[in-house]
């Protein structure tokens, strides 16, 4: 007999006992005195009663199926700890599951225990973590009592991860230059910096300043198989799960009403109302914020907020920055900066390499400013602009292939390839700018100075024609004139370039032959000696003078002078007084 039925035959049983007749299950049942019920709503309740214990067992199969608990044990959790939906289950974490299994096992009183494995308890904690999970990307679950255990593991790694970030601190916020120039890269780096950090529900910061303020709950789809596919699912979007949480977390409540969505973004932004967790995320972007940018002359925008609401601080100051008219005066700066770019050879501290790097860094600039609305370069203007730029005529050969085959370098990353495999392997014809030892003689230390060599005389004993620049190489710099060159654009001339200045100022001197600039020096320094040594040397320089041009050994000496030299007193004059 169906449970209804049994029931409404209870009910009338005790309705006869109340009236005093009996009320065997004859008598009951051939009964034509009581009122009738109502068919439909005995149905009804059978139909109730049928759906609800449909969906009991279904659940209890489903906990044996995914968290491998027995019989009793999944019944216990159905029954005595109230599991019995999927908003209960996403609400546990990993201290109440704990505690549950603990009950489960040791109910107290008269009732049966169960055992619980520890697998079954460290798959009853992904399994609540995937419940929050799809609650954190705002995912429909249709029927949860469907799910598989492949569907719950595939976030065994992202628990892991998470769990590891609730025991360490969190990173240090580093100081960020905020101007016009780097805006784009400023608010890039703050983006890595906000996605490296978790909020109170484990979801990268970086959601709160997301340019979308609707969650895909939010969103009512008018064929809900439009929604991207998870991370891991064939077709999803998605590089990773941290990018998923990002770009699907709630900001606004996920209960909101059609009429409430439909008020303006501006509205919305400015009064919401939020997601709880969204609340108190943007108070600790607010605070990262204020400790990379609060020093900076833009934070003065800002000031207006009420409250520390960091998702309000960084649309402010990311529409004072990156605006329609900053977004076209940063992309014209960068542009600028990249025809300005020179390579004429290398020199101390800049090669080849630097050159490339520098151009590879204003195309990344540029790059963030398309999700602006910046055209993005052309790889022509690429490549013109890099070509532009190197002056050095040993790389004419690479600029020769390229013009003749444009179709396989049609991208910038192939010319640039191309320059840099033929720099690597090109020999130098020009020797390095560093200093050499041109040969060891007898200096200082070497056997003493004699008159002869001088102090640090055994260090000018080298040929210093040699690592001279080839006038052939001289030769070609032709648009080298004779003009004033700042310290700046000096230091950028070759060596070649160089030497063919010094020719033009100096028409009638041959490279190698004059003093050096360590000649002069050690003449200034011989000159300031100590007062000692200098009147020992200026005496017998003195002497090899007098030897040379006079044979007379008094000439030019006090030593016989009456009057500078030492007066001796006579004894006879001493007697005669």
């Amino acid at each position: 007999m169906p449970r209804a039925d049994y029931e409404a035959l209870v009910a009338k049983r005790r309705a006869r006992r109340e009236r005093g007749v009996g009320s065997d299950e004859e008598t009951v049942v051939g009964d034509k005195t009581d009122p009738e019920e109502d068919q439909s709503s005995v149905e009804e309740t059978t139909k109730e009663t049928t759906i609800e214990a449909v969906l009991r067992q279904a659940t209890v199969d489903m906990f044996r199926r995914v968290l491998m608990f027995s019989d009793g044990a999944a019944t216990s959790l159905h029954d005595d700890q109230m599991i019995t939906t999927f908003d209960v289950l996403r609400e546990l974490d990993d201290d109440t599951i704990k505690e549950i299994c603990r009950a489960i096992k040791k109910p107290g009183g008269a009732a049966t225990g169960y055992q619980i494995s520890e697998l079954s308890v460290t798959r009853f904690k992904l399994f609540a973590f995937w419940a929050r999970h799809m609650w954190r990307t705002c995912r429909l679950i249709d029927e949860w009592t469907d799910v598989t255990w492949d569907q719950v593991s595939i976030l065994k790694n992202q628990k892991t991860l998470e769990d590891s970030y609730k025991d360490q601190k969190l990173p240090e916020t580093p100081t960020m230059t905020l101007d016009v120039q780097s805006a784009a890269k400023a608010f890039q780096e703050m983006t890595v910096l906000l996605s490296k950090t978790r909020g109170i529900s484990g979801i990268p910061l970086a959601s709160v300043v997301r340019f979308n303020l609707k969650s895909p709950y939010n969103i009512f789809y008018a064929d809900p198989t439009t929604d991207p596919p998870a991370f891991g699912r064939p077709g999803s979007p998605y590089s990773s799960i941290d990018e998923e949480l990002i770009a699907r977390a709630a900001i606004l409540r996920n209960d909101l009403t059609h009429g409430q969505l439909c008020a303006s973004l501006e509205t919305l932004e400015s009064e919401g109302p939020f997601e709880p967790s969204f609340l108190a995320d943007m108070v600790s972007v607010y605070h990262i914020l204020h400790a990379c940018w609060g020093k900076s002359s833009w934070w003065t925008h800002v000031k207006r907020v009420n409250g520390k609401n960091g998702r309000q601080v960084w649309r402010i100051l990311h529409a004072t920055l990156l605006g329609k008219d900053r977004i076209t005066s940063s992309g014209n700066a960068i542009v600028t900066k990249l025809q300005s770019f020179r390579y004429e050879g290398d020199r101390k501290n800049f090669n080849f390499d630097k050159y490339v790097t520098l151009h590879v860094e204003q195309h990344n600039l540029h790059a963030d400013l398309i999700e602006y609305g910046v055209q993005p370069l052309d790889e022509s203007l690429k490549i013109l602009w890099f070509q532009d730029g190197i002056k050095c005529t040993t790389l004419d050969a690479v600029k020769a292939a390229i013009a003749t085959n444009k179709e396989k370098y049609s991208k910038f990353d192939s010319v640039k390839d191309a320059y840099v495999d033929f720099k690597r392997t090109m020999t130098t014809t020009i020797a390095p700018l560093t200093r050499q030892v041109a040969s060891i003689g007898a200096g200082r230390g070497g056997g003493g100075r004699t008159r002869q060599t001088g102090r640090g005389a055994g260090q000018r004993t080298g040929d210093r024609k040699k690592g001279l620049v080839a006038q052939s190489e001289i030769d070609k710099q032709t648009h080298i004139t004779d003009r004033d060159y700042s310290p700046d654009d000096y230091k950028r001339l070759t060596p070649a370039k160089k030497a063919k200045l010094w020719q033009l100022r100096n028409p009638n001197k041959t490279p190698g032959t004059g003093p050096t600039r360590r000649d002069r020096t050690s003449s200034v320094a011989s000159a300031s000696t100590s007062s000692s040594n200098t009147g020992k040397r200026q005496a017998e320089d003195s002497a090899e003078k007098d030897e040379k041009t006079t044979n007379d050994d008094s000439w030019g000496r006090n030593r016989d002078n009456p009057v500078l030299g030492r007066q001796v007193k006579s004894r006879g004059n001493e007697n005669d007084n």
